[in-house]
């Protein structure tokens, strides 16, 4: 039996849209509202989507890893053995979902994860990975169960990572199915033409940055000697998304100053939410 959890958090109504891809497929999806309001009139379209449908508002942001550990531990009550875990932007094509079940059933006991292909740069990795994102993946709840729940305390950023290297360790595998791309917004992203170079870059908040530096400090504190390719990449990603951020990106200062203090707070062992206005 495979359920679903799909996190939102202030979310459009393309995500109803966005829903409709993979509810026929799931026997029950989790709607885990992160939003500190409630958006009533979303509340009623969800609800005439049916029975599957069951909404949690838990009236604050209380960050991803909890949502996700929330759908997983309800999911594994009603008895499911996969648990699909979606963002609120992404979407499957039309029968895409379906497919990507069937390889999952076929896999063995030892693979923890079975994704969906994110971006084109994922179709030059092996069967085999050590991370993916979150979004549009099966996550095998028996090993869910051995391998622990999502980190809470990183509230956003790196979770996937995070548990996607402590799969490996733990000796399971995360699967990539290469035929399926899972459709998903951009967000601020946008493609940038400088010296004749073409490139993309996130413009994510000075708040995200914050939060992404700080658990990747964490992340290659507990993972980097054993996952040294991993430590080698995410090391190299970390200065180019501070190069693009002092080369395209507005809010320079505040994205600088938000990446020092995830580095003093990370050395302060400081953890979960910011406070709002804090930054």
């Amino acid at each position: 039996m495979v359920e679903g959890v799909v996190v939102l958090y202030y979310p459009s109504e393309e995500v109803i849209k966005n829903i409709n891809s993979y509810l026929p497929f799931l026997e029950k999806l989790y709607v885990i509202d992160n939003s500190p309001s409630l958006k009533w009139s979303l509340i009623e379209k969800l609800k005439r989507l049916g029975e599957k449908i069951v909404y949690i508002s838990n009236r604050e942001n209380k960050g991803i890893g909890y949502a996700l550990n929330r759908g997983a531990e309800l999911a594994i009550k009603d008895g499911a053995k996969w648990l699909l875990t979606m963002d609120q932007d992404s979407r499957f094509k039309e029968g895409d979902l379906g497919r990507l079940i069937e390889i999952a059933h076929q896999e063995s006991e030892k693979t923890a994860i079975v994704s969906p292909v994110h971006d084109e740069g994922e179709k030059k990795s092996g069967k085999f990975v050590l991370t993916t994102m979150t979004s549009g993946n099966l996550l095998r709840l028996d090993s869910y169960r051995k391998v622990g729940p999502f980190r809470e305390e990183f509230f956003m950023d790196m979770i996937d990572a995070e548990y996607c290297l402590r799969v490996n360790r733990a000796g399971y595998k995360v699967r990539i199915v290469k035929e399926i791309l899972l459709h998903h917004e951009l967000g601020n992203t946008k493609q940038y033409k400088l010296l004749g170079f073409r490139f993309f870059s996130t413009n994510h908040s000075p708040l995200r940055r914050y939060y992404t530096t700080r658990n990747r400090l964490a992340v290659w504190k507990e993972y980097g000697k054993e996952f040294p390719k991993f430590l080698q990449e995410d090391r190299k990603n970390a200065i180019k998304e501070i190069i693009k951020i002092l080369l395209v990106e507005r809010e320079k200062m505040a994205k600088l100053k938000a990446i020092f203090k995830g580095v003093r707070d990370y050395r302060r062992g400081r953890f979960g939410p910011l406070p709002e206005g804090e930054l």
